[in-house]
Parts: C-alpha cells; sequence; structure tokens
C-alpha cells in the first residue's frame, strides 16, 4: 500500500465521519428525550472525535485536511438526511456498519499507527454493536429476546 493511498483512505475516513455525524445530529433532531436518543448524541460525538483524530494524522503528515464546507458529497447528504425518516436512517447506519469498513482499512494500514488504526476499529465495533446488534462469543449474530 503506497503513502498515497493511505493519505486517499485517511481522508475517506475524515469525510465518513463527517457523514457519520451528520446523520445522527439529524436522528436526535427527529426524537423526542428518551434513550435512545441519548445514544444518538454520544454516537454523534465519537464521529466528531474520530474525526479529530484523523485530522490530527493527516496534519501531521503534512496532508491538507478536506475542507468540509466545499465537500459536495457532506453537503448534500447533510441536506437528505433532514427530510429522510428516521427509519430510513437507521436502517442506512445498520447497512454501513455491517460493511466493516475500518475492519479492511485496519488490514492495510494498521503498521502506519497502530494506536490510530486501533482507536478507529473499536469505533467500528462499538457502532456495529449498538446499530447491528450484540454478538455471542463466536462472533455469530445473536437472535433478539
Amino acid at each position: 500500500m503506497s503513502d498515497r493511498e493511505y493519505f486517499a483512505d485517511l481522508k475517506k475516513i475524515y469525510v465518513t465521519e463527517a457523514l457519520g455525524a451528520s446523520i445522527y445530529d439529524s436522528m436526535v433532531g427527529k426524537m423526542a428525550a428518551c434513550g435512545l436518543r441519548d445514544v444518538y448524541v454520544k454516537l454523534g460525538a465519537n464521529e466528531r472525535r474520530m474525526m479529530a483524530l484523523v485530522d490530527t494524522e493527516l496534519r501531521k503528515l503534512g496532508i491538507e485536511v478536506p475542507e468540509l464546507k466545499k465537500n459536495m458529497t457532506v453537503a448534500v447528504m447533510s441536506a437528505l438526511f433532514r427530510i429522510t425518516p428516521l427509519v430510513m436512517q437507521q436502517r442506512l447506519l445498520s447497512h454501513v456498519a455491517k460493511k466493516k469498513i475500518f475492519g479492511r482499512w485496519y488490514a492495510l494500514h494498521h503498521q502506519q499507527n497502530e494506536e490510530l488504526w486501533g482507536i478507529l476499529l473499536e469505533h467500528e465495533r462499538l457502532q456495529y454493536g449498538v446499530l447491528v446488534g450484540p454478538r455471542s462469543a463466536d462472533g455469530e449474530q445473536r437472535e433478539p429476546p
């Protein structure tokens, strides 16, 4: 994996986390105060924390951080999230979590910065557990009670 591909993947993560924060913020705005709303607030904050970590890594490497105000994907998707029904947003997040993108990127890049990639992988696992559901010790999806 070249440095160029590593930098490109870091930028993708930064934008992905911005999209995640945007969808969680949108979901929070559509919910009354409840336990699930609080979970989405925390997940949105966690997305912003991951963005900050990737921002730090990009700057440390001397790479320009994507400017989100000029990013068409973030702008369009943020607008769509505001009008998308909550249940569709929940399904979208579950679908994205099942892809385990960070796990694949971890396998490619973790030697570059083991600490950062370990945190990103744990972030993905946390979201997967919340959005998709718990796993048994052998990794199989548990049936709801």
